[in-house]
């Protein structure tokens, strides 16, 4: 896999605010997941963090909608943002 340029990387995303988008994306899917009572009872630490990248990426592709540049790919079991053709970017659970 080549190594980004920063630089590159940078511009692209923040054409159209698409830098902030996703940022936002992830703080709206944290905040709703705190807020969700049946926290309390997952067993697995993971779901969580699995449920935050659900709404994270509904929430992205929500909010880049519209945007040229943007293609969404769905793959087997996760989502790729490409933007104009030049910065790959996927959302990771953590």
């Amino acid at each position: 896999m080549p190594t980004p340029d920063e630089a590159t990387v940078r511009r692209t995303l923040q054409a159209n605010d698409r830098d902030i988008r996703c940022r936002d994306a992830i703080e709206r899917a944290w905040d709703h997941c705190q807020g969700l009572p049946e926290r309390a009872w997952w067993r697995r630490k993971s779901t969580t963090a699995a449920i935050i990248w659900e709404h994270s990426i509904a929430n992205a592709v929500e909010a880049l909608d519209g945007d040229p540049g943007t293609r969404v790919v769905a793959h087997q079991d996760t989502i790729s943002f490409i933007f104009d053709d030049t910065v790959f970017l996927r959302f990771k659970r953590a």
